[in-house]
């Protein structure tokens, strides 16, 4: 889940720093332990992050789980 959330990130061209801010303030370490799968996400901040990347919640999910079996 984290390589898809990743991609997406870079294809927004935006920083780590702002993606934290469009998060509402979540520091930019944070961002990249989210961003590398160091970290977990709880539901609500995971769905405010595809918000934030225009990606659907639940493809993010399906995709997940596909790469996994």
């Amino acid at each position: 889940m984290a390589a898809i959330v990743n991609d997406a990130f870079l294809e927004m061209f935006i920083t780590q720093k702002r993606l934290g801010e469009l998060l509402g303030g979540i520091p930019q370490q944070t961002i990249s332990q989210y961003l590398r799968g160091d970290r977990a996400l709880d539901m609500d901040l995971f769905v405010s992050l595809c918000r934030v990347l225009r990606l659907d919640p639940l493809e993010v999910i399906t995709a997940a789980l596909g790469a996994t079996e």
